[in-house]
């Protein structure tokens, strides 16, 4: 029994791998996505029953549109092959294919049926045959493009992400939206960043025709500005005082904490160090300023808060961390030492 289970293990084994190497050599795809949108006289609905099938294998599989029309599936197609969307609907089939690209998370494909009303139908009918209408005219690829608010936005702000990307043709289907390694669909979204920095907006929109184009730009957020200030001396009358928020970053948008600032006003100089958040934060009365850290000055005025970043090419001075005494002592040890020669020298001279 035993010798029994080992020769048929043996065969499954050997059946597995000339399977293998069949689908290697045969050049036998891999599964692809491929989705889109089902709608009939422009309206996108639901319950259809829909056959997604590759015309190079004749794999086939079939799908029932969700709400909103869509539908997605998997099918196992290579680089190339073409792929058709088939749905019968009033006794009439309607189709659409799309060449697979396999670099593409989703194929996009969509499906339009158009229904003729009835008053329609009996013109038709009653109307002499005309002859066929010109060929359409090559459909144009969209420009993908965004905009958002608000403009300099801080860390835990709600930010609005609006396309404003166009097309000739106006059948924009599609817009998918990379935010921070995240996906997001709409022609507006909306996202909240927990990090200052740099972040690179991506938008990739699709027509009906499966033409797409991108647009990807860079956005800063900014350390959030909000938290308290550290505790002022509360004898004085601090009512009209203001808040400054200084910001200090290097070119790639990364805070720099422990960064002095030296704020000059009316002769008086206060030195104060950035966060971990690479924000220095001072309440003071209103005037005019002058504010440097690193080799970066500006001056400016204030008569509300205020905030000032400073975007430094080099790392900036660090803070001090005490006196070398040893500087301090050396001269001092010395000075001791030539001071008890002396005192020798003068009890050892003779008198006469």
């Amino acid at each position: 029994m035993i010798r029994k289970n080992k020769t048929t293990t043996t065969i499954w084994l050997f059946t597995m791998i000339i399977v293998l190497y069949s689908r290697l050599t045969t050049g036998i795809g891999i599964p692809v996505g491929v989705g889109g949108i089902v709608t009939v006289n422009d309206i996108p609905t639901d319950g259809l029953t829909v056959t997604v099938t590759n015309k190079n294998t004749n794999l086939q599989t079939t799908y029932v549109t969700a709400n909103g029309g869509y539908y997605a599936v998997a099918l196992e197609a290579k680089n190339g092959d073409i792929v058709e969307i088939t749905c019968n609907y009033n006794s009439i089939t309607y189709s659409n294919t799309v060449t697979i690209d396999t670099s593409l998370k989703t194929n996009w494909l969509n499906l339009s049926i158009t229904i003729p009303s009835e008053e329609e139908s009996n013109n038709d009918e009653n109307q002499p045959s005309t002859p066929p209408p010109p060929p359409p005219s090559p459909n144009h690829v969209p420009t993908a493009n965004f905009i958002y608010t608000p403009t300099n936005p801080n860390v835990n702000n709600t930010v609005t992400f609006h396309s404003t990307s166009t097309d000739e043709d106006n059948d924009i289907t599609t817009y998918i939206w990379t935010i921070n390694d995240e996906i997001l669909y709409g022609e507006t979204v909306e996202y909240i960043f927990t990090k200052p920095g740099a972040y690179q907006i991506r938008l990739e929109v699709k027509d009906q025709q499966q033409n797409y184009n991108s647009k990807t730009r860079t956005i800063q957020i900014y350390p959030n500005t909000t938290q308290p200030p550290p505790q002022q001396n509360t004898t004085n009358n601090t009512t009209n005082n203001i808040t400054l928020s200084i910001i200090v970053q290097d070119e790639q948008g990364n805070p720099l904490p422990n960064t002095a600032v030296t704020i000059q006003r009316n002769n008086q100089t206060t030195t104060v160090y950035t966060n971990e958040t690479g924000v220095a934060v001072l309440t003071t009365p209103p005037g005019d300023y002058t504010i440097k850290t690193g080799e970066e000055t500006k001056h400016l005025s204030f008569v509300n808060n205020g905030r000032v970043v400073f975007t430094l090419s080099n790392q900036p001075i660090p803070k001090q961390e005490g006196i070398n005494w040893l500087i301090v002592l050396i001269p001092i040890t010395i000075i001791s030492i030539l001071t008890i020669g002396v005192i020798k020298l003068q009890k050892q001279k003779t008198w006469y």
